[in-house]
């Protein structure tokens, strides 16, 4: 199940603007946090982006190195079937 990112309320989940932000194009986790409204990645974002990663939403642009610099994550085509719903 994918973890709700606190958002105020009648705002999209926290999911939903994780995958909107990334809808055109890739980003990278600090440019997904400042889409989503926030400062600085916080630790309840980086969960939120490995739910959707586990579940197939998003995708890394680098799957082969996870935790490389130059990491951006994508939508998926699952995850832009689920955004049309």
């Amino acid at each position: 199940k994918i973890r709700p990112l606190t958002q105020p309320a009648g705002a999209e989940s926290g999911a939903e603007s994780v995958m909107t932000a990334v809808m055109d194009g890739p980003l990278s986790m600090s440019e997904i946090s400042a889409k989503v409204g926030r400062k600085q990645v916080t630790g309840a974002l980086k969960r939120l982006a490995q739910d959707l990663l586990s579940e197939k939403f998003i995708e890394r642009t680098i799957p082969d190195k996870p935790n490389s610099r130059l990491q951006k994550y994508r939508l998926t085509k699952k995850g832009r079937e689920h955004l049309k719903t």
